[in-house]
């Protein structure tokens, strides 16, 4: 049996989910509203602060 080393560069972080999830969510939300430019951008802000905040808080619990 091997061990397998965790290497924290090979998982996707809370910010990066975030970002994804929001300019997804933006997007189709702008697409309804026939405005994609805005709320894409503004589901990515959304995103990247909420996954900051998950990010942040995962790495105080893990220590």
């Amino acid at each position: 049996m091997s061990v397998r080393n965790n290497h924290p560069q090979s998982k996707i972080s809370y910010t990066a989910l975030g970002l994804a999830i929001g300019l997804i969510l933006g997007g189709i939300v702008g697409l309804i509203i026939d405005n994609m430019i805005i709320f894409a951008g503004g589901g990515l802000v959304l995103g990247l602060a909420i996954g900051a905040a998950l990010d942040s808080r995962h790495k105080e619990d893990a220590t």
